[in-house]
C-alpha cells in the first residue's frame, strides 16, 4: 500500500513493471527521434529542395498517415494484441527512416513520413492501452502522468541535439542513429 502513495507512485509502479519499463524506454527514444526527425525538416528542406513550402509537403504527409494510422489501428486492435500492434507501429515509425540514411529526393521524404505518420497511431494507441491496463485504477492517472513526463522529456533532448548533430556528421549520419536507435529500443518490446 506504501508503494501506491506518493508523487512517485506512479514512477515506481512503472519500473517495477518489466513490460511497462520498456515501454516507457521505446517511447522515450521514440520521442527522441521523433523531435529529431521534425526539427531536421525545415533544414533539409531548405538545403536539398531550395523552398520552404516544401516542409509543409512533409509535415502534411505525416499529418496524413497519422489519420489513416488511427482509422487502421482502430480496425486491427480487434485483431492483434496491443503489445503486437504496438510493436508494428513503432518498426513502421523506424523503418522508413532508414531511407534517409541513402538519399533525400522530395517524394521519397514524402514517402518516409507518411509512413512513419501511419506508425504513429498503430504504435501509441495499443501502448497506451496496455499502459491503463496494467496500471490498478487508484494510481492509474499517477501512472499515466509519470508515463507521458518520462516519455516527453525526450522531445527537447532530440530536438535540442538535432542541430548540432546535423552540423557535425550530416543529415545522413543523423538520421542512421535516430534509426539505429529506434529500431533497437523497438526491439525491447519483441
Amino acid at each position: 500500500a506504501e508503494r501506491r502513495r506518493g508523487v512517485l507512485a506512479g514512477v515506481r509502479h512503472v519500473f517495477a513493471d518489466s513490460l511497462l519499463a520498456s515501454i516507457v524506454t521505446v517511447a522515450l527514444i521514440a520521442h527522441v527521434g521523433l523531435a529529431a526527425l521534425f526539427a531536421s525538416l525545415p533544414a533539409l528542406a531548405f538545403r536539398d529542395f531550395h523552398d520552404a513550402r516544401s516542409a509543409g509537403v512533409l509535415f502534411t504527409a505525416d499529418a496524413i498517415g497519422s489519420i489513416i494510422g488511427g482509422l487502421a489501428a482502430l480496425r486491427l486492435a480487434r485483431r492483434y494484441s496491443p503489445l503486437r500492434l504496438g510493436v508494428a507501429g513503432f518498426g513502421l515509425m523506424s523503418a522508413p527512416i532508414w531511407l534517409l540514411t541513402i538519399a533525400t529526393p522530395l517524394p521519397l521524404v514524402v514517402v518516409v513520413m507518411f509512413v512513419f505518420g501511419i506508425g504513429g497511431p498503430l504504435g501509441v494507441a495499443p501502448i497506451s492501452a496496455l499502459l491503463t491496463t496494467r496500471a490498478p485504477a487508484e494510481i492509474r492517472p499517477k501512472v499515466v502522468a509519470a508515463f507521458l513526463s518520462i516519455t516527453s522529456a525526450g522531445t527537447p533532448f532530440g530536438a535540442a541535439l538535432t542541430g548540432y548533430a546535423i552540423a557535425a556528421v550530416g543529415f545522413r549520419t543523423t538520421y542512421g542513429a535516430v534509426a539505429a536507435a529506434m529500431t533497437l529500443s523497438t526491439l525491447l518490446l519483441i
